[in-house]
């Protein structure tokens, strides 16, 4: 174990938590610029648990309902205890982000360490988990996706540090977050096991023997060591059973066979998957169904060169101080490639396969270029120290010193300053929303607690959150995993792109009152046939084309002849039309 000073420790994560500071700062200045600005995907999380704070919130509703029902239940208690200190979940989903990125840092930083004993090492490893982290929004949506990173670095640090008690809380804490990445970590637990036993099933079966394994005696357990191992499988086991029991009411889950024959999953639709015409794409790079390796920032790629440094430590000394605990990140890698490969095989039952990849590889790829960087830098001053060339003209300088120590300086400018350089404004990348009409939603908060919103605009997706008050239907809530729960989202998407584009005011009338509709926001350019075509709904055939036909036609959708006396609220943009006002025209 190499020594360094505690003031040099740290000095190292001090600063690799003043990054994350930083960072996480910039993203909440973007979430606290405007009264109303929600993160895109935390939407259809936060907008049921301001039920913690007003129960009576929503209740009944179809969607609300159906979204508290496949929330994680470890989450959704996350946000509970929050509520009850009277910390709306709204607020408390803009500065979660925060102390998700001081943990991610810490663990990145500690699990560096304990590979190559230099805090510089762990600073620059956190430094790049970092900006990977910010060039996605998985870490600002504050949902469960986002405890992934630091649960998974968790699970590998304690795994090498032995403390296999705290690897059993953070395996079930997975489960309990974030359900299917918590494979992962039973993955990580099976394959200690097979570590620890595998020189006995040599012993046992000579034909094995050639099968060389580590000589690093971290792998042995002992009888009580292994039995919390077995603890933590059998945990796992009980999480799942959990969840298997109390599947959702509104299941079961689709069929591969079925999505391919629901323009949902296609490429343009509301869970891309499918993608028969560019099967590189399809394996390797898209949303959902692509193993998703991703090289932002450029330098992270520096991760390859690892085990090359590793191979040739004669030229690069620092790489022989390298412990075997960098084995932990390719058999996360194996881990992550099984249940890759195992949810392509069983399509949506263990969900989209790339949750398996696209976080592994996050950390894999900034631990090892962190490494890897650290061990360049090194072997760079080592070449300038080792081989001095001393200048005829400047006696005093060397040349190589000076080409070394430039080279270092300008690499790690371009470490610490390529994503504001590079991303510029869209660093971090946060997916925050400012909505267009706050005036609708002022509105629509002083109505009753029944009110019910009919809308095709993408600004309906916001009303549950700010208005607190229920929609018929909203692209952002159109999840086409459960069958029971996206019949009736289709039915209804279905019956109100027909009532608001038919031109019989009675078909329309007898829409509002099968549905209870109080209130109708309209965007003002939804009678263009455009709006129809670029939309979300023109994934519901065929109602959304024969409602451009309709007005291709030159037909007068009713409802937009009633656009003038039944306008509660203008905003400009929008208009929310009195449903009651509908009923009573002739």
């Amino acid at each position: 174990m190499m020594k360094y000073s505690q003031k040099t420790l740290i000095f190292w994560f001090s600063l690799a938590l003043t990054f994350a500071a930083i960072y996480a700062g910039l993203a909440m200045k973007i979430a606290f610029s405007a009264p109303y600005v929600v993160q895109d995907d935390a939407r259809v999380y936060v907008f049921w648990m301001q039920r913690f704070l007003e129960p009576d919130l929503l209740q009944g509703d179809f969607i609300t309902d159906y979204f508290k029902s496949v929330t994680p239940l470890g989450f959704a208690t996350i946000y509970k205890i929050v509520a009850a200190f009277g910390i709306t979940p709204l607020f408390f989903s803009k500065i979660l982000p925060l102390f998700l990125v001081l943990v991610a840092t810490s663990y990145c930083f500690l699990l560096t360490l304990e590979i190559l004993p230099i805090p510089i090492a762990g600073f620059i490893s956190a430094l790049l988990l970092n900006q990977s982290l910010w060039m996605r929004d998985d870490i600002a949506s504050a949902t469960p996706r986002s405890f992934t990173a630091i649960l998974l670095m968790a699970t590998l640090y304690y795994i090498w540090r032995r403390s296999w008690v705290i690897v059993c809380i953070c395996v079930a804490l997975l489960g309990l977050l974030y359900p299917p990445t918590m494979f992962l970590g039973i993955g990580m637990l099976v394959l200690r096991i097979f570590l620890a036993i595998w020189p006995n099933i040599q012993a046992k079966i000579p034909a094995f023997a050639i099968i060389k394994t580590s000589e690093n005696n971290n792998y042995s357990l002992s009888k009580k060591e292994l039995m919390l191992c077995i603890t933590g499988l059998v945990i796992s086991f009980l999480i799942m059973l959990f969840y298997a029991i109390n599947q959702s009411e509104y299941g079961p889950t689709i069929t591969a066979a079925e999505g391919r024959n629901w323009a949902e999953f296609m490429q343009e639709g509301r869970a891309p998957f499918f993608d028969d015409a560019h099967p590189w794409k399809f394996w390797f790079k898209n949303n959902n169904s692509g193993f998703r390796l991703s090289l932002n920032p450029p330098y992270v790629a520096t991760a390859f060169l690892l085990p090359f440094l590793i191979k040739f430590s004669s030229r690069f000394p620092l790489a022989e101080k390298i412990t075997g605990a960098v084995m932990l990140l390719p058999q996360l890698l194996v881990v992550s490639t099984g249940m890759f490969l195992a949810a392509h095989a069983v399509w949506l039952r263990l969900f989209f396969p790339d949750r398996y990849t696209m976080h592994s590889l996050q950390i894999i790829m900034a631990i090892s270029a962190g490494l890897a960087i650290t061990v360049l830098f090194d072997g760079l001053k080592q070449w300038a120290e080792k081989t001095p060339d001393i200048s005829n003209f400047l006696p005093t300088i060397n040349k190589k010193q000076v080409l070394a120590w430039s080279a270092i300086a300008i690499a790690s400018s371009v470490l610490i300053f390529f994503p504001n350089i590079a991303w510029g404004k869209r660093f971090p990348k946060t997916g925050y929303i400012a909505v267009e009409a706050p005036i609708i939603y002022d509105f629509l908060r002083a109505s009753p607690e029944d009110t019910m919103v009919a809308s095709l605009a993408e600004e309906a997706n916001n009303i549950p959150t700010f208005a607190k008050r229920a929609i018929l239907v909203g692209r952002e809530y159109g999840n086409p995993y459960h069958i029971g729960f996206y019949r009736e989202f289709k039915q209804r998407s279905t019956d109100l792109i027909r009532a608001q584009y038919t031109s019989n005011l009675p078909e329309v009338q007898e829409f509002i009152k099968k549905y209870k509709i109080s209130f109708w926001l309209i965007e003002k350019n939804a009678f263009n046939p455009d709006y129809l075509t670029n939309n979300w709904i023109r994934l519901y055939q065929p109602a959304a084309s024969a409602a451009a036909t309709n007005l291709q036609q030159g037909n007068i959708p009713a409802i937009l002849k009633l656009t003038r006396q039944c306008t509660a609220v203008d905003s400009g943009n929008f208009v929310l039309l009195s449903a009651p006002c509908i009923i009573n025209s002739k």
